[in-house]
């Protein structure tokens, strides 16, 4: 995925998270690092909280980490579920974060460029 592709997804996500397939979300705060993006949204109806770490290539194990650390900050005020977003998902990887889910509320979304379609793909990953 180019990175106007990456930014295209990002502001797809911004302005309807419902793309995702989790649910009516509203975002609270985004920020953009070198290379990824943090997003934190909110359930409205249920109160609980997302976060999410996207970034425009293969998952690694950086984004992982990233992801678990947010999570555990916000998780220790507040209920929280954390989000993965990559364009792929290693075989490897997603052996981990299965394991990883015993401990942590994750959702795993593959992100696809749509063809120069202004919206991407979102493809969520069931780990055993």
């Amino acid at each position: 995925m180019i990175a106007s592709e990456f930014s295209s997804a990002v502001e797809s996500i911004i302005a309807a998270p419902v793309i995702l397939g989790l649910g009516d979300l509203k975002v609270l705060r985004t920020g953009r690092r070198a290379g990824h993006v943090e997003l934190l949204l909110e359930d409205p109806v249920e109160a609980i909280l997302w976060v999410a770490d996207l970034q425009p290539h293969s998952a690694d194990e950086v984004q992982i980490m990233r992801l678990v650390e947010h999570w555990a900050i916000i998780h220790g005020h507040r209920p929280c579920l954390a989000i993965l977003v990559a364009e792929d998902i290693p075989p490897r990887l997603a052996n981990v974060l299965a394991v990883l889910r015993q401990a942590v509320p994750l959702f795993i979304i593959e992100m696809q460029a749509n063809g120069g379609a202004k919206a991407p793909r979102f493809r969520r990953l069931v780990l055993r």
